[in-house]
């Protein structure tokens, strides 16, 4: 299960370390969130501080999230945060041990939605972390050049244009060229066709059919701006390394 807790702590003293090698020595965490992923570890010691301290913890099981709310969880890169600030996340926890903790006894069709909620708003704080990040160094995150480049493999034989993939990144047209080219040292342009070809590499070598029909298998409209681009990138026709399909196996 994915742990969220909110926590009233302070501490004397102690420590705490984390998968993503993070150690934190924070004292004082009043208003302050932790956030452990299902795998992920979080350990430490510490030694409260003479005061009434207590945390409000929720404990989230992705296949009861429910499956968009799933979905999301399961798009982006989970890690551990301890002890971290975030507005909108802590007002929803403080509503949530307002009513774990009142005398009478709570309402489930009021603390079920808080809950939810609390996910949500832990997605949309990651999000914006990782916008953050990604402004800062003026590159994609790890999980958005995963997704672009899983989206390019799936669809290589497709016309694949900047809208569709500046869109997987939520980035306009211009940001999206330059912040790929700044993490993959490539334009979206080129590393299409240098994944067409190394596709089309693949496909030659191993029978898959002629080089007309590998050049539109890998998107190449243009059988001729295939040998060309085939050519450059590898220093040899696709002719050259085609194979003649083998033929089915005989059956007694």
């Amino acid at each position: 299960m994915h742990y969220l807790a909110v926590h009233d702590i302070v501490l004397g003293d102690g420590e705490v370390h984390s998968d993503q090698g993070a150690t934190k020595h924070t004292t004082d965490i009043r208003g302050l969130l932790t956030f452990v992923p299902a795998g992920c570890r979080v350990w430490g010691w510490c030694q409260p501080a003479r005061r009434d301290n207590s945390f409000t913890a929720l404990y989230l099981t992705p296949e009861l999230l429910g499956e968009d709310l799933r979905h999301r969880f399961e798009s982006i890169a989970l890690r551990p945060e301890v002890y971290f600030s975030a507005i909108n996340l802590h007002g929803t926890m403080q509503k949530l041990q307002a009513a774990l903790t009142q005398s009478a006894p709570h309402d489930r069709l009021y603390v079920e939605p808080l809950c939810l909620l609390a996910a949500i708003e832990l997605c949309h704080w990651h999000d914006s972390q990782v916008r953050g990040e990604r402004r800062s160094a003026g590159r994609l995150s790890a999980h958005e050049h995963k997704r672009v480049c899983a989206y390019i493999e799936a669809h290589l034989a497709a016309d694949i244009g900047l809208t569709e993939l500046a869109a997987l990144t939520g980035l306009s047209r211009f940001h999206f060229v330059r912040a790929f080219k700044r993490t993959t040292g490539v334009t979206p342009y080129q590393h299409v066709l240098r994944s067409r070809v190394q596709r089309a590499a693949m496909l030659l070598a191993g029978g898959r059919g002629s080089v007309s029909a590998v050049a539109e298998e890998t998107g190449f409209r243009n059988v001729s701006h295939f040998i060309r681009t085939f050519r450059r990138m590898t220093g040899a026709s696709p002719g050259s390394m085609a194979r003649e399909p083998r033929p089915p196996c005989a059956r007694d």
